[in-house]
Parts: structure tokens; sequence; C-alpha cells
């Protein structure tokens, strides 16, 4: 995510105007109205996942009312409450809700009271397919299955940092999130979702069950499968067939990766490699020391020494 708007650097008096001129241009908005212009504050981030686009949006209580609309939909994960008018009925968010708005909406108009917060992906309506229908868009919607994983994988992709993805997994991720909206919508509307790639669906669904239990130790091969919604079998069939490797391989080196990130974090140093073990579900530290070695080529506590020491010498 990069700033493209900020009105840190405007001077207060002029930060309103500078806003207004911003998203009449870039955002096609048609009105803009700040409940207090003079301790007005905003700024933006976007983002691209391949002809998918992020914008994550902060700003003081505003309304707004878009103008020509783009042929696209908007999925909205606000963390501040919203009141929607649109121009047959209306709705009111809470920080929790999501929402899909369609861009064409012309009479669409938004009351922020409160201090805004909220992440927008902006998807191509040919993405859709055609699939969608009015009782889906311009409404909350209902935060389970697919949709809950959308949400919150969204939500993961603007909290990460783009440096931490591995070049294959920035490579995989548009398709990813395509996917996952053509079963989120495919949920909502009752018909079966037609995925570019539904095994690497599934996949992305097991990567996300395996990384929710890294920290419980009693995470198993059949209850991260079955909370992917696969059977233990096809799961692991299918990560050999995807990626070469099972689920209590997957499982053991996500933990293995998150327990080396904790033992080279300056702030985590005061706790006792034992710890951080337990913590990502290596009960015995023995057997902790030596998968760690076999994969990182160094003990555990070589790792931590030799990593605070070249931090020292550099």
């Amino acid at each position: 995510m990069r700033t493209i708007f900020s009105t840190a650097d405007v001077p207060a008096a002029q930060r309103f105007d500078y806003w207004q001129d911003v998203v009449a241009s870039q955002f096609r908005r048609r009105k803009v109205m700040a409940f207090d212009r003079r301790n007005f504050y905003a700024d933006i981030q976007v983002g691209a996942l391949g002809d998918l686009g992020l914008v994550s949006c902060r700003a003081s209580p505003l309304i707004t009312s878009p103008g020509a609309g783009s042929d696209e939909f908007l999925l909205v994960l606000p963390s501040s409450p919203v009141h929607l008018d649109f121009a047959r009925h209306s709705f009111a968010t809470n920080r929790s809700d999501a929402y899909l708005i369609d861009a064409r909406e012309p009479h669409l108009v938004a009351h922020s009271r409160e201090p805004i917060d909220r992440t927008l992906l902006r998807i191509p309506s040919k993405l859709l397919g055609g699939c969608i229908s009015a009782n889906v868009t311009n409404r909350p919607l209902p935060l389970r299955g697919d949709v809950a994983l959308l949400v919150a994988f969204v939500r993961d992709i603007v909290r990460a940092e783009a440096s931490g993805l591995s070049p294959t997994m920035a490579w995989q991720l548009p398709q990813l999130v395509r996917d996952l909206i053509v079963a989120a919508i495919g949920q909502l509307t009752g018909v079966t979702p037609r995925l570019e790639a539904a095994s690497r669906f599934e996949t992305l669904k097991l990567r996300v069950a395996i990384d929710s239990q890294l920290t419980n130790p009693n995470a198993n091969p059949a209850s991260i499968a079955a909370a992917a919604g696969l059977s233990e079998r096809h799961a692991n069939r299918l990560l050999a067939q995807e990626e070469g490797t099972s689920i209590h391989r997957l499982l053991t080196e996500r933990r293995l990766l998150a327990a080396r990130t904790a033992l080279s974090d300056p702030l985590q140093a005061y706790r006792r490699i034992a710890d951080i073990a337990r913590a990502f579900g290596f009960l015995n530290r023995t057997h902790f020391a030596v998968v760690f070695r076999n994969r990182f080529g160094l003990t555990p506590g070589e790792y931590r020494s030799r990593t605070f020491a070249s931090r020292i010498t550099t």
C-alpha cells in the first residue's frame, strides 16, 4: 500500500478544500461535506492485486455522495460506523459489518458521524460475469462461510507488509482473492462458482486454517482439514499435488517460520526459547531444537545469538 493523499503537511485552514479537489478529480464524488472543517484530516493509501484495487481511507466525519458511477463493485470493510442512503432504502453499519456497493448507483449518500476508517476492495464488474443480483448489493453481507473468509483475508492483506510475501505468494495472491470473491458471491446468490483454480482455492482455505492454528498445541491434520471444509485424505492429496507437502509438514513449516521470527525479534529477547517453542505448538524443547536445526542449519539458541550479534556489528 502506498499513500497517495495526506493532509499531514497541508496547513489546517486549507485541508478540507484540498481534500475536496482530490476526491472530486480522483474519486468521482459529487458532494463532500465535513462536520468540522477546522480540525479536518484525511489520508488515503492504495494498492493493487492484479486487476483488483485496494483502498484504505482515514478521515474526519464526512457526508459524501458519488458522481457518475464506475463499472465496478466495492467491497467495503469499515472499522467505524456509517449510515448509507440509497434511492429506495437505507441502512446503518457497525464496525464489524461488510457490504458490497454497486458503484453504478447514482443516489448513494454516506453519513459518517465518527472518524472514518475503512478499507475498500475495488472489483471490476466483468469479474462477476453477470452473476450478481440486486439482493446482494447495497446492504450488509452475512459474515459466514466464504464471505467471512474473504473479508478476513482482505483485512489481513491490508495489514501485511508486501515485503513479507514470497515471490510465489505475491504472484498467486491476485488469483486467490479473485477465487474467494467468486466463491463468496456464489454463496450469496446460490450459484455454484466457476473458479479458475478450484484446487488452488481449497489450498488457500487449508492455509488459512493452518495459520489460525499455529499456537494451538492440539491442532492436528484432521481438525485442520475439517476447519477448511475438507476431508483429511482429500486435503493431503491436494497439498501433495499442488505443493508436494502434507497438512502435518505444512503446519510444522509454518510453526518453524513463526518461531524463527520470534527468536529474531529484539522485543522478544526476554522470552526463553522453551516458551517460544511452546507458544507455537512445540511442547518438547529437544524435538523443537532438532526440527529447527534440520530446517535452518542452526539450533534455536545459535540462530538467536547470531542474529543479535549481526545487528550489533552492523
